[in-house]
């Protein structure tokens, strides 16, 4: 059996590894790991306790949030790969840095794309509709013919308001063809794992919690921000 991905499946995967003799177990523990929403870290620690102490190795970390590539890495030492296909090396020279000490090796030549520079910055003055109208206006450019877009959200609340908001919008500028031909989406990183577009919009709108300053970005806990940012950069090709 092949498990693709399987730094996002948790714990409730396990049992297909009793169909296999074998197992090809591939993932990514520095991109996004189960965020086990809604699970109960009390209750789980409580069935570890009662039916796995002292019988399974390594117990403590059969926790909700641990994924099937983190319990396979506790008896196999994993081989990495380090070739990367999907984007101009500019793009995935971010996540080389930001992740795996620049030992990976980009292999898609810059002269490949005619999308020049690769990264863009774009100051929006703290609003959510220009993304929307930048791609229309990339729509219409020759330059973009046949090329395929997303949006990721890396502020989007608990509510995911904004990623709502943003679909809202494209549907209302572009229509519902435009949005299937071009694979248009809107999301969080998660939502793109394992998947590509040519061009990626990263949206960074922020705001402070009323008048208290704008809190800083970090790593975040177990890295999960972190995660984030090198699923959500590496996604684009061009």
């Amino acid at each position: 059996i092949v498990l693709d991905e399987a730094s996002q499946s948790d714990i409730v995967s396990m049992p297909l590894l009793f169909l296999a003799n074998r197992a090809v177990i591939a993932g990514d523990d520095r991109q996004v790991s189960p965020a086990a929403v809604g699970v109960g870290d009390m209750a789980v620690n409580a069935l570890s306790r009662q039916y796995i102490e002292g019988k399974i190795a390594n117990w403590p970390i059969y926790q909700a949030q641990s994924s099937l590539y983190d319990l396979a890495r506790t008896a196999y030492d994993p081989l990495m790969l380090r070739e990367h296909f999907r984007s101009v090396p500019p793009i995935i020279g971010y996540s080389n840095q930001l992740s795996y000490n620049g030992l990976i090796l980009p292999l898609r030549d810059a002269a490949s794309t005619n999308l020049v520079p690769a990264i863009v910055r774009c100051r929006v003055n703290g609003v959510r509709e220009p993304i929307v109208g930048r791609i229309k206006a990339c729509i219409g450019e020759k330059a973009y013919d046949g090329k395929t877009f997303g949006v990721i959200v890396m502020r989007s609340g608990r509510t995911g308001a904004q990623i709502q908001l943003i679909n809202d919008l494209l549907y209302k500028a572009l229509g519902p063809e435009v949005i299937q031909s071009r694979r248009i989406l809107c999301g969080l990183s998660p939502d793109f794992q394992g998947d590509e577009r040519d061009v990626i919009f990263l949206s960074l709108v922020d705001s402070p919690d009323g008048d208290k300053p704008l809190r800083r970005e970090g790593a975040g806990s177990d890295d999960g921000m972190k995660k984030r940012w090198n699923v959500a950069v590496s996604r684009a090709r061009d």
